[in-house]
């Protein structure tokens, strides 16, 4: 009998050493496809000089705050704003790793590289526990599944997008939340501390990333909702109001915790966006239209899939904007279809009560996935989620809306491997083997699941360069409370990645910036390449208006010297200069579009490229073109327009009235009409505020000489 036991103590300990190293093996090969860039070049950062560097800017925030450095809701950038930490997205979560790195020793972009193999790590080790608990998965495909959950096609493609990591935090999430429904005891301490602690973990994530934690709670509300109607279809209404009584009844106390809980943890989400919630700053639902997805980026794997984009290409598909290209691989697509079938066959022939609990589970998470598509998807610029946009807390500052394809990848993932593991456990007779050639199928499927979600990840930041670049600004000689740049190079990059340069700068200096980048940018001076005129006027203006006027520098980029500002002066220059490019560039479009129209040319051309090749302006203002071909800089508007029975020309200027009014002294009275603000007819005897918004618009008869 001691034999026996020692034999069988042996085995156990054998098996648990086998499931371990299937653990890490699983886990080397998550991570190596996720990051296999780092073993061939650790200099390349997962990402550009755009959001990465923001998310670096951020974490290194947090490691301040922890050294009691930095003001808890003050980021260094848009300097003086006190609360700027409300123009970012928190990384709270990120931060604790982050910060062990810097306190060992490495560098900001070093640190950030190694937080995210972390996250995916535990993303990882939670899905096989859910995967096992939740669903019943046996370890083969429990492993699979968390593989394939860790290494989502849509999260490689957008690796510079650091934040969305914080999906790896769902199945700690989801398994309190289970752990919690399902607990023998419900009353118990067990029970309640697992809701407290969802409690606690959803408010941090909303702290850290706000799409993985708003799509969470979006999908959690879809998935029970769809509970109650199938309880309520199937055992009546009356028997279900009485369990929601009696469950209320019971659990309570524990339910006023949990609330209690979770809005503690959302206290420093609320105070931190309070300035935003205030001023009621929410995107455009049409800027939400322009990047929701259209049903065929269900299968839109992204322009770098290393499996389905050459066929998808070969067939002429339109991958469209990066924020769409969150599809899901075919063959999980098809898996997870064939699944929903056979749920759906057997529903029907046996009924809601008469089916598995995990069998219920997969079909409303199949129904979750159906409404997120039907809710977010477009056809013909409509779209379901309007009713969501206006009516769902928080909908309304969702921009990149095609990233919630990734919780339908997700589900997809789910329902798929149990379907998979729920068709070799009714082919097999209890403790029986697979047979070798089963055997040899499901590892040949498995591995092309695996294949198919990898992606070319976006690993393009050179660490050394940023590092190099941000050594070349040394401390200033001069008092400075905080700088701004100016004089920035003729690149041509896009503005942020410009704002974001002063935001390193300040990082490495440890001086607050006045340059910041937000997708809610506080002031119009931050949406703008840091050189000229109309940049330096609205940055004093900025700061003259918030009297932020003592210890102010300007960083001239191209030399690294900080040079004292006196802001109230120059304020006052740099407007009058800045008001007087308006009057001056709306004469140069009149007089070019006078000779262009002297010389014969078809008032058909009159556009700002034609102008420009024929050598009627010059090409350096930069013409526009698609639907805004007919503008300059996004400000002026020049072409044809109708008047009647006439032939006319119309000039077009966006600002206020402070701005245009020089323009309306002057052109007023040539023009056949004029509109401010547009559509408006501008009437010469009424007052207008300075800071009257609008477009000028003023239309010009043929043959009509300039005075």
């Amino acid at each position: 009998m001691e034999m026996k036991a020692l034999s069988l103590q042996q085995g156990g300990a054998k098996k648990r050493l086998y499931s371990a190293a299937a653990v890490v093996a699983g886990l080397l090969i998550s991570l190596l496809i996720n990051y296999h860039s780092y073993l061939t070049d650790f200099n390349l950062v997962p990402g550009d000089r755009g959001d990465t560097r923001h998310m670096i800017f951020v974490l290194e925030h947090w490691f301040n705050v922890f050294r009691g450095q930095e003001a808890f809701l003050s980021l260094q950038m848009f300097y003086p704003d006190p609360l700027s930490l409300a123009y970012a997205d928190g990384m709270f979560l990120f931060s604790i790793p982050y910060s062990v790195f810097r306190l060992l020793g490495w560098d900001y972009f070093t640190s950030y590289q190694l937080v995210l193999p972390i996250a995916a790590a535990a993303g990882f080790l939670g899905w096989i526990m859910l995967l096992r608990r939740a669903l019943k998965l046996g370890p083969a495909f429990a492993m699979l599944g968390a593989i394939l959950l860790t290494i989502l096609n849509s999260l490689q493609f957008q690796a510079d997008i650091g934040k969305l990591a914080a999906i790896y935090a769902y199945p700690y999430l989801i398994g309190l939340l289970y752990i919690f429904g399902t607990a023998r005891q419900p009353t118990g301490s067990k029970a309640t501390l697992c809701l407290a602690g969802f409690g606690a973990g959803l408010g941090l994530l909303f702290f850290t990333s706000y799409y993985p934690a708003w799509f969470l709670s979006f999908a959690l509300a879809l998935y029970g909702s769809l509970a109650l109607v199938a309880d309520t279809i199937s055992a009546g209404p009356r028997i279900v109001l009485g369990r929601l009584l009696g469950f209320l009844a019971v659990r309570w106390q524990q339910l006023v915790l949990g609330i209690v809980v979770l809005g503690t943890c959302l206290i420093p989400f609320a105070l931190t966006y309070a300035p935003l919630i205030r001023s009621d700053s929410r995107r455009s639902f049409d800027l939400a239209l322009e990047f929701s997805p259209a049903i065929q980026d269900l299968i839109n794997v992204s322009e770098h899939n290393y499996v389905w984009t050459p066929l998808l290409r070969a067939l002429g598909f339109g991958f469209g904007n990066r924020e769409v290209q969150m599809g899901s691989p075919i063959l999980v697509l098809l898996l997870f279809c064939a699944t929903a079938a056979v749920l759906l066959f057997r529903l029907r022939l046996r009924g809601w009560r008469g089916i598995s609990s995990r069998q219920r589970i997969l079909l409303l998470l199949t129904g979750t996935a159906v409404l997120i598509v039907a809710l977010s998807t477009k056809a013909g610029g409509f779209s379901l989620w309007f009713v969501v946009y206006r009516t769902v807390p928080g909908a309304s500052a969702l921009r990149a809306l095609g990233r919630i394809l990734m919780l339908v990848d997700m589900i997809a993932i789910v329902v798929a491997i149990c379907g998979l593991d729920g068709l070799v456990k009714s082919r097999m007779a209890p403790r029986a083997k697979l047979s070798p050639a089963l055997t040899a199928c499901l590892m040949a499927l498995a591995a092309a699941l695996v294949v198919e979600q990898a992606n070319a990840m976006s690993f393009r930041l050179s660490k050394e360069e940023q590092l190099s670049s941000m050594g070349r600004f040394g401390l200033p000689r001069v008092r400075c409370n905080a700088f701004f740049i100016s004089n920035a190079d003729e690149q041509n990059l896009p503005f942020g990645y410009y704002q974001l340069d002063a935001m390193m700068i300040s990082m490495q200096l440890g001086i607050p910036t006045v340059n910041g980048y937000s997708g809610f940018e506080p002031h119009r001076a931050f949406t703008l390449v840091p050189r000229g005129v109309e940049y330096k006027y609205l940055v004093l203006d900025w700061l003259q208006s918030r009297k932020a006027t003592d210890g102010i520098c300007e960083l001239d980029y191209p030399s690294a010297v900080f040079r004292p500002t006196n802001v109230m002066a120059e304020f006052e220059d740099y407007r009058e200069r800045y008001l007087a490019q308006f009057p001056e560039m709306f004469s140069t479009l009149y007089a070019a579009a006078s000779r262009f129209l002297a010389d014969g040319n078809s008032l058909s051309n009159l556009y700002p490229q034609y102008l420009e090749e024929q050598g009627y302006l010059d090409r350096s203002l930069g013409y526009q073109t698609g639907p805004r071909f007919r503008w300059l800089d996004d400000r002026y508007w020049i072409g044809e327009r109708p008047c009647g029975k006439r032939s006319c020309f119309a000039i077009g200027v966006e600002g206020t009235y402070a701005e245009v009014g020089a323009i309306l002294e002057e052109y007023g009275d040539r023009a056949e009409r004029v509109f401010f603000p547009a559509p408006e007819v501008w009437k010469a005897e009424q007052p207008y505020p300075e800071n009257t918004p609008g477009e000028l618009l003023m239309i010009f008869p043929l043959g009509k000489p300039p005075r």
